[in-house]
């Protein structure tokens, strides 16, 4: 679970940064990790989402995060 949520973590970092590419990159990676609480992992990719909302509203990269988590 924890390396699940440095991957929102990172993705938030490298969104917050300008990278887009990665910050997907990561944020699609957290859920190819096994958890025992999707619920949760969903509740911070809602952060991740935000952030790349906010930041590149409608890039293509930002809306394949949202559909794709």
């Amino acid at each position: 679970m924890r390396v699940a949520d440095a991957r929102i973590d990172l993705g938030i970092v490298h969104a917050r940064r300008g990278e887009l590419d990665a910050a997907e990159d990561q944020g699609m990676a957290a859920f190819d990790i096994d958890r025992r609480s999707l619920t949760d992992l969903v509740n911070r990719a809602g952060d991740l989402d935000r952030v790349l909302r906010q930041r590149y509203g409608r890039e293509a990269l930002a809306e394949e995060f949202t559909s794709g988590s």
